[in-house]
């Protein structure tokens, strides 16, 4: 079977094998490769920082997600990616920064809702964690996590005097 060197697909699934065991700096070279074929590449730029992220190359990282995001601001996984190397360094400010930009395109999204509650909590906003919660709550009735980190900002809330509903 012939592969086309000009398919940008093909060099992102590529990118993902080599990623996969352990050739990083092939993946990003074929990724470079899928970004020259279509520089408007959302995706590529997302799975680039996902990997630059895991060799903790942070900065590298974000300004690939944040290219990713220019070219498509309601792609939530490179949101989440980015969220979290905040997160990965408790640094709550950028984290609940990222949140509010991410949820103006995808208000109702749970993971960014999520991602929101958490870091709210984290930085001792306690009350305005609950209404995150409970509007995912609204959301979406199963989502266990939810539900979870609701006991446990009421618990911080009341002094570890119990749950209120």
């Amino acid at each position: 079977m012939e592969i086309k060197p000009t398919d940008k697909y093909i060099w992102v699934k590529k990118a993902d094998v080599l990623n996969e065991v352990g050739r990083n700096d092939e993946a990003l070279q074929a990724l470079e490769r899928a970004i020259e074929i279509d520089p408007n590449y959302s995706y590529a730029f997302g799975v680039k920082g996902e990997i630059l992220s895991e060799i903790n190359d942070n900065v590298s990282a974000l300004k690939n997600f944040d290219l990713a995001i220019q070219i498509d601001p309601q792609n939530v996984s490179v949101w989440i990616a980015k969220i979290k190397i905040f997160e990965d360094n408790n640094d709550f400010t950028e984290v609940l920064k990222n949140c509010d930009e991410s949820l103006k395109y995808n208000p109702n999204n749970p993971h960014l809702l999520l991602k929101k509650g958490t870091g709210l909590k984290k930085v001792g906003r306690y009350l305005d964690a609950l209404k995150i919660f409970n509007k995912l709550i609204e959301i979406n009735p199963n989502c266990t996590q939810a539900w979870i980190e609701k006991a446990q900002t009421y618990d911080l809330i009341y002094n570890n005097s119990g749950v209120i509903q």
